[in-house]
């Protein structure tokens, strides 16, 4: 599905990656939420995952999702991202705005949270998925917004969907595309944490590049000529 110099940047394994987003730390003692990249947001990468999610690439879902599973299931047995305690954890995708699930036809991160359960349950971490949070409409997109301007243009937008959240306390990883600021994560956990749920982790298939990075893999956004 994708030829090998699109699927080189991908990392065999998910790296941890929240220290390059200042959103995630919320002040409160706690470390930030942490959080496990598959790949950098650049080059290949980017052009990959902004054809699927902004250029009607759909195919491209079960390659992410194959990815994701493996990834989840890497997490799994390393004892990352999954907590402890008794329960099947909830994997539960970032919900999309509503613009951006009428111009795209489907929530494209559901495919994925499927996937990552499969992988956590395969590793003998049974997880099942759930869709509890919806987003409320925004004058907003969040795509060139600051830290600040992402943090204030998400407050009080998310919620629980009535009846969805289990009652009991679950161990939860999120799921999103791509980590920038880290200010939805953070609205996300802030939300589930009020409802008394414990946000573990976050499984991203990117995570943009630090303003300081200097590692030899960076590579241009340019199109091969």
């Amino acid at each position: 599905m994708l030829c090998a110099d699109c699927a080189r940047g991908w990392r065999p394994w998910p790296e941890r990656c929240e220290q390059d987003a200042g959103r995630l730390d919320l002040m409160d003692g706690r470390p930030p939420l942490p959080v496990w990249a598959q790949a950098i947001y650049q080059g290949a990468v980017r052009r990959t995952v902004l054809a699927w999610k902004d250029q009607g690439r759909a195919e491209l879902s079960a390659w992410f999702a194959a990815r994701t599973r493996a990834a989840a299931g890497a997490l799994a047995h390393a004892g990352s991202g999954t907590g402890e305690g008794s329960g099947p954890t909830l994997v539960i995708p970032v919900p999309p705005s509503a613009a951006g699930r009428r111009r795209r036809g489907e929530d494209l991160l559901l495919p994925l949270a499927r996937a990552a359960a499969e992988g956590l349950t395969a590793a003998h971490h049974p997880a099942v998925t759930h869709m509890v949070l919806r987003a409320r409409a925004s004058r907003r997109h969040q795509v060139g917004l600051g830290r600040r301007g992402r943090g204030a243009n998400l407050a009080g937008r998310l919620r629980i969907r009535t009846g969805t959240l289990p009652a009991a306390p679950h161990r939860i990883l999120l799921i999103d595309d791509v980590l920038t600021t880290g200010a939805t994560l953070a609205a996300c956990r802030a939300v589930l944490d009020a409802a008394g749920h414990t946000v573990c982790g976050a499984l991203v298939l990117a995570a943009t590049p630090a303003r300081t990075h200097r590692c030899a893999r960076v590579e241009s956004d340019a199109a091969p000529g």
